[in-house]
C-alpha cells in the first residue's frame, strides 16, 4: 500500500504524536499537549496541537484507543473535511461515575485518515417498506 505524505502545523509535533509501531496500523496516537481533568458524565473538547493539510479524496477522523475505551472514555469522532486547516479538536467524554485525570503526553485516541467519495443525492429511488431495522424478521 501507498503511504501517502501529509502536511502539518504543530510547536512540536513530535510531544503531540507517536508514530505507528507497525506498518499495518490504523492510525497514530495523539498525546495530550497539557493536563485534563473531566466530571464524571461530562465533556470537554481538547485542543491538539497541531493542524493539517489533507489531500483530495481523504478526511481524517479522531478516535478513541482501544485502551481507553476500557475507562468508559470516548472520543467524538466527527470528521476533519480536507479543506480545514485549523487546529485540530477532540471532544473527550467521561461516562463513568468517577473524575478522570490524565497527564499531559497520556495518548487517549489515534489520527485516522480515510478515504471518502463524493457523492450527489438524486431523487429517484422508491422506497421498499417503511419499518426499518429489523424489519425483515431476521
Amino acid at each position: 500500500m501507498k503511504i501517502e505524505v501529509i502536511k502539518y502545523s504543530a510547536l512540536n509535533l513530535d510531544e503531540m504524536i507517536k508514530e505507528s509501531d507497525y506498518d499495518n496500523d490504523a492510525g497514530i496516537d495523539i498525546r495530550l499537549k497539557e493536563k485534563i481533568a473531566i466530571a464524571p458524565h461530562s465533556t470537554v473538547t481538547v485542543g491538539c496541537g497541531f493542524g493539517l493539510k489533507l489531500p483530495t479524496g481523504v478526511m481524517a477522523q479522531v478516535i478513541t484507543r482501544s485502551s481507553i475505551s476500557k475507562q468508559n472514555i470516548t472520543i467524538g469522532n466527527a470528521p476533519i473535511d480536507a479543506s480545514y486547516t485549523g487546529e485540530i479538536h477532540m471532544m473527550v467524554s467521561n461516562n463513568s461515575e468517577h473524575w478522570a485525570h490524565f497527564d499531559k503526553g497520556e495518548r487517549l485516541a489515534q489520527l485516522v485518515i480515510i478515504p471518502i467519495i463524493n457523492f450527489k443525492l438524486v431523487d429517484s429511488l422508491k422506497l421498499r417498506g417503511q419499518n426499518g431495522l429489523g424489519s425483515s424478521g431476521k
